[in-house]
Formats: C-alpha cells, sequence, structure tokens
C-alpha cells in the first residue's frame, strides 16, 4: 500500500498502518510510504453473507432529529453529528435478539466524515455491553473510497455474536469533520 502524505495530512492512516501487526514499513520517498500488508490480515475478517437485518429503531444522542436518514435509503441525506465529539453514540435496535456479524455505514458524498476513532459494542440484554471492534476508520474509508467511490461503504466485520442492539461510540474528538452515517445496515453472517 502506498500512502501519500499530502493525502494523509492528519496521519490518520499512517498511524493505522504503523499499528498494525501485519503491516510493514519498507521505505519513505518523496513524500510517499511504501508498506506492505500480509495476505492473511485480508483473510481474517468473518466472512458475512451481507443480509441486512430489519432495524426496529435507530437512536442517536446527537442529532436525534435526523436519525430517520440513516435508513431512507438515499445515499444523499444523511445524520450527522456536527464536529466530532468523544461518546457521541449510535444505537441500531433489532428489536429482538439476532446474531450479527457486521455493520455497513454508507458515508455517500460525506466521504470525509468516517469516524476518527470508533468502538462498537453488542447487548442481548439491558445494560450489559460486549465490544466487538475498536479502532480508526481511516484504513476502511480508504478501502470503501477504491471499491465504491459513490457509496463508500465503511464495512465493519467481527465475529458472529448474538444481539438486540448495536452501539457505535465515537472515542475521538475532531474540531472540523463531522461523523456522517448517509445508509446503516446491521448485517447477519
Amino acid at each position: 500500500m502506498l500512502v501519500h502524505d499530502n493525502l494523509d495530512n492528519r496521519g490518520d492512516l499512517t498511524a493505522y498502518l504503523r499499528s498494525h501487526p501485519g503491516a510493514q514499513h519498507i521505505c519513505t520517498r518523496d513524500h510517499q510510504s511504501l508498506y506492505r500488508i500480509a495476505e492473511a490480515v485480508a483473510a481474517a475478517a468473518p466472512n458475512v453473507s451481507g443480509t441486512s437485518l430489519p432495524l426496529a429503531h435507530v437512536r442517536a444522542n446527537v442529532n436525534p432529529a435526523t436519525t430517520r436518514s440513516m435508513v431512507d435509503r438515499d445515499r444523499e441525506t444523511r445524520w450527522h453529528s456536527g464536529p466530532q465529539v468523544e461518546n457521541t453514540i449510535v444505537e441500531a435496535d433489532l428489536g429482538r435478539v439476532q446474531t450479527v456479524a457486521g455493520i455497513d455505514v454508507l458515508l455517500g458524498p460525506f466521504a470525509a466524515d468516517f469516524p476518527r476513532g470508533l468502538v462498537i459494542e453488542l447487548s442481548d440484554e439491558p445494560g450489559k455491553w460486549r465490544q466487538v471492534w475498536q479502532g480508526s476508520s481511516a484504513a476502511l474509508a480508504y478501502t470503501a473510497a477504491l471499491e465504491a467511490p459513490r457509496d463508500l461503504t465503511l464495512k465493519y466485520r467481527f465475529p458472529p455474536s448474538d444481539a438486540r442492539i448495536v452501539r457505535m461510540r465515537q472515542t475521538l474528538n475532531d474540531p472540523s469533520y463531522y461523523w456522517s452515517i448517509a445508509e446503516l445496515h446491521v448485517l447477519g453472517p
């Protein structure tokens, strides 16, 4: 993977790569850094069929009036947090306990509005949360831009687990960029 310093001006992608055990820095030249990604890293993500589970309710602790935009099947509308603030929360309630293996978050035309730091937690009973994913979304945004630049789908994957509520919680602040969700899909195995 080649990282252009001028395109990664905040260093999110570089920080992700340097912290990832499967990434090896090869060299840096002319404001470009080359990394080798071990094949086993790509294979480590669980296989998800892409079956979108029906959502009973979506709620957010910031800008709650626009949460409907996350499920209106219109990639041009969005829920957004405003500038990113730690502990901004979005919850998807499935209505009943189901097996969950991933989340697809479409950024649509809001390409820079990926969460800078995110924790994904699951709950199958009130007050009990299990963390299933944590990290920066920078590499997912980069991959999404290459795979489908119109939709920019961030694909969060984790081992299948039973849950009724899926919670995404922002862990970092960013005074310039929003956290936006044009469409949200919770996926079964």
